[in-house]
């Protein structure tokens, strides 16, 4: 008999040979829901974990009602760093653990948070837009500048922004940067001047968000701070689409307040085709996808079964997002 069920909620990989090699190793029974990816049913959902030891969870919500029917639920992991989708105050206060992979694809968004900025600032989709409409030349694209004259503002400035910024300096960019809990000496560090918000907004050329999704983050970009934003500037949004308000970036998008979008991530997901933002011609969206190569994919899945299997083994773990639940 098994000394432990791992309910895996939702999952988009190949296998989870990965996940049974670690976890089966230590007694853990591992079950993969019944409810397909993107599409779970809460009601469902609720009864294939209500026994659960463990919870592994990709993209689905983990409310209160879900955990307060959980029996003896020791943890949840989220296979990967956000983990907006999991209601941690509920869990904290049944006593349970959440953990994410705080460590993992941080690479890998850097470069799509660089390449979609890269895109914005070279106007690429534009580009390759207009010539395939029959027109060749420059006239769409003006005004175009060098990297050099041009400021890259981030929003947060974390482990991922911290790659990122490197490889926008490297290209010519003037980096700054708001994050009200970087200190002085690690922004020195990285050659990046601390700016208030307003700063940020009203010097870059590309704005980059890279902070995530909370109740003081929630729709950060909105018709006010986009007000503030120089005409013509860019935004870049890899971390969450919550943190934008998408009427409002369509507005600024429309009348040329801005000059183009690129969006890893959306307020809707996956997105609607009839979204406006996707018949743009100065706006790439991407589908969610810079967090993957084959080796974060593989990272991705031997962390997060390794972070579930040390905690049901009562060892220390690094990334328990709701530590106070610790001292209960």
């Amino acid at each position: 008999m098994s000394q432990f069920k791992v309910l895996i909620t939702d999952e988009r990989f190949a296998n989870l040979d990965r996940e049974r090699e670690i976890l089966e190793a230590i007694g853990a029974e591992v079950i993969r829901s019944s409810q397909p990816y993107g599409n779970v049913n809460e009601d469902q959902l609720i009864e294939e974990a209500r026994d659960a030891d463990a919870l592994l969870v990709c993209f689905a919500k983990i409310t209160e009602r879900l955990i307060d029917s959980l029996e003896h639920c020791k943890v949840i992991v989220r296979y990967g760093i956000g983990y907006d989708n999991i209601d941690v105050a509920a869990a904290t206060k049944r006593g349970i653990i959440v953990c994410n992979i705080d460590d993992y694809c941080l690479s890998e968004v850097a470069d799509q948070s660089v390449a979609l900025a890269m895109c914005m600032y070279r106007k690429i989709m534009l580009s390759a837009r207009k010539l395939r409409q029959g027109e060749w030349g420059i006239a769409s694209l003006k005004p175009m500048h060098r990297a050099e004259k041009q400021v890259a503002g981030f929003i947060g400035f974390g482990r991922i922004a911290r790659i990122a910024a490197v490889k926008m300096k490297a290209v010519g960019f003037t980096v700054i940067a708001f994050d009200p809990y970087l200190t002085q000496d690690v922004a020195d560090g990285f050659g990046v001047e601390l700016k208030s918000f307003e700063e940020v907004l009203g010097t870059s050329d590309i704005v980059m968000l890279h902070v995530p999704l909370m109740p003081s983050t929630a729709r950060i970009i909105n018709r006010e701070s986009i007000a503030l934003m120089k005409d013509g500037a860019s935004l870049v949004n890899v971390s969450r689409g919550g943190l934008v308000d998408e009427e409002a970036l369509i507005e600024a998008l429309r009348s040329g307040k801005l000059a183009g979008a690129g969006l890893d991530v959306t307020e809707k997901e996956p997105i609607d085709m009839d979204n406006p933002l996707l018949a743009m011609d100065n706006v790439i969206v991407t589908p969610h996808t810079a967090w993957y190569s084959a080796e974060s994919n593989a990272d991705q899945q031997e962390r997060a079964a390794q972070i579930c299997a040390d905690v049901l083994l009562g060892k220390t773990v690094r990334t328990i997002v709701n530590k106070e639940v610790l001292q209960g």
